[in-house]
């Protein structure tokens, strides 16, 4: 609505009145973003049972789903247009995302994803003999298979991908968030490479991911420097297959 209010009125002219009607929209945005956030924060599984809970799946495409969201920070179209491979082969359709067995590990290609404009396609190479087996245990007999398809073999189109995905999730959970677990860790641990590591392999911003996702941003940041600001923060954590 105030798209379309700019474009009927003269922008130019209004434009003080136009900017605090703006400023309000954005900060109304923010507040409500920050309390969804804070309450999720009091629902959500921690990190440990999370990962917990994926180490203990035995369903092969639970398990793959659940670790690439958790690993990878997927989301679900990244997932969801995927094709697997038995072995890699020369060349891969390009309009399609690649998990391609290679010996003891699995070569992820993401050609479709939200930010691949921006961001171009990505590759993960995943050394986990249990995803390399889950992988295995999907495929069957099979050198390649959709992990997601409509019964009409046809790919699943954007607006039921969601609901595609939800029953293959682990604790019920959704692919934001799952984000918003892993972000936490990432603030808890003080670990700017692990943030930088999402940020990388999800194709988001680390602004947007800390405005959108962080459950731990529940105040406004402060611009005044305190004793216990300046404390030694550790900048790097071990993260665990």
């Amino acid at each position: 609505m105030f798209v379309i209010a700019k474009k009927i009125f003269d922008y130019e002219k209004n434009k003080s009145d136009f900017d605090v009607v703006d400023k309000k929209i954005r900060e109304d945005k923010r507040t409500l973003q920050v309390n969804k956030n804070g309450n999720l924060d009091k629902t959500l599984p921690t990190y440990k049972e999370l990962k917990t809970a994926i180490k203990n799946e035995m369903n092969p495409k639970k398990f793959i789903v659940s670790f690439l969201m958790f690993k990878l920070t997927c989301r679900n179209q990244d997932i969801a247009l995927s094709d697997v491979h038995f072995k890699p082969k020369e060349n891969y359709d390009e309009n399609r995302n690649h998990l391609i067995v290679d010996g003891n590990k699995v070569i992820f290609i993401r050609n479709r994803y939200k930010t691949v404009k921006q961001y171009g396609q990505k590759k993960n190479v995943i050394n986990v003999l249990k995803f390399t087996n889950m992988i295995k245990k999907f495929l069957g007999d099979a050198e390649k298979k959709a992990l997601f398809s409509q019964r009409s073999g046809k790919e699943i189109t954007g607006s039921s991908v969601a609901s595609y995905l939800k029953k293959f999730i682990v604790l019920g959970l959704t692919e934001g968030q799952i984000v918003k677990i892993v972000l936490k860790r990432a603030d808890e641990s003080g670990s700017y490479n692990m943030l930088r590591n999402i940020s990388n392999n999800r194709g988001t911003s680390i602004s947007v991911l800390l405005s959108e996702y962080d459950v731990s941003n529940v105040k406004p940041p402060s611009t005044e420097i305190t004793q216990e600001q300046t404390q030694d923060v550790k900048q790097e954590v071990e993260v665990e297959s």
